[in-house]
């Protein structure tokens, strides 16, 4: 079983679902006021969704859209009672990179806002009550995917969540962080998934907005002297990027 927090969170948003498919109307819940009454409704939907996908006598009515999926398949389902992986990709968040081909919208101003911080309040009270009531697993993976974590505004509370777990942090690595350091140390499965996107420092000037190559180059070396062995750091590459000239920042 997947957790997935992935959008915005604040106003009504149906924020949290099972995958990150692109579909337009995939099953999806709103934050409740209290963690325990969106786990509840988290719960049922989730065995809606999978009385719908037992063959050979599915009733589509919450997974309509999935059937649009290349991944969506009816079979006699014997799946986990609990969260095996949790993806926390949740917004507004704060993002300090100028990636070229990112249309991400940074968010400074929004996380001061009474209801976004009241939906950070809603999101940890959420995964308290998992936590409490052992809906997630001991072995499970947590993503961390919301903007650029080393400088979120609440990011010592997720870390409080990730401590002790295999966590997948997306970083831009401008800022090196020792929370991370640690958390990659301390559990072989963790890992740093990080966009090099770049060969050379003008390249990533080019690329990213910034001159910092050499700053990202050595905290990434650092990362990698606290990890336990090389496939913990994910480096990822954008194709294409001669298709995005237009967006390409002048070297200063």
């Amino acid at each position: 079983m997947s957790f997935v927090i992935e959008g915005r969170i604040d106003g009504t948003n149906k924020c949290i679902g099972f995958c990150c498919e692109p579909l337009k109307n995939r099953p999806c819940i709103k934050l409740e006021e209290f963690g325990n009454k969106t786990i509840d409704s988290f719960v049922q939907l989730r065995n809606e969704i999978i009385n719908e996908g037992i063959y050979p006598k599915p009733n589509h009515r919450v997974t309509i859209d999935c059937l649009n999926c290349c991944h969506y398949m009816l079979n006699t389902w014997n799946s986990s009672d609990t969260i095996n992986y949790i993806n926390l990709s949740l917004y507004p968040s704060p993002c300090q990179c100028r990636c070229i081909y990112c249309d991400y919208n940074r968010d400074y101003e929004l996380l001061s806002h009474e209801e976004v911080i009241e939906s950070y309040r809603k999101i940890f009270d959420i995964l308290d009550y998992a936590g409490k009531i052992n809906l997630i697993s001991p072995n499970a993976t947590y993503q961390v995917s919301l903007g650029e974590i080393t400088i979120h505004p609440f990011k010592e509370k997720i870390y409080e969540f990730v401590q002790h777990s295999n966590t997948i942090f997306f970083t831009n690595c401008f800022n090196y962080d020792e929370q991370i350091a640690k958390n990659i140390s301390a559990n072989i499965s963790s890992s740093i998934n990080f966009s090099i996107d770049a060969g050379t420092s003008e390249t990533w000037h080019n690329v990213k907005g910034f001159d910092n190559f050499n700053i990202v180059n050595t905290n990434l070396k650092k990362y990698r002297a606290n990890s336990n062995h090389s496939e913990q750091i994910h480096l990822n590459f954008k194709e294409n990027l001669k298709k995005l000239k237009k967006k390409i920042y002048p070297l200063q």
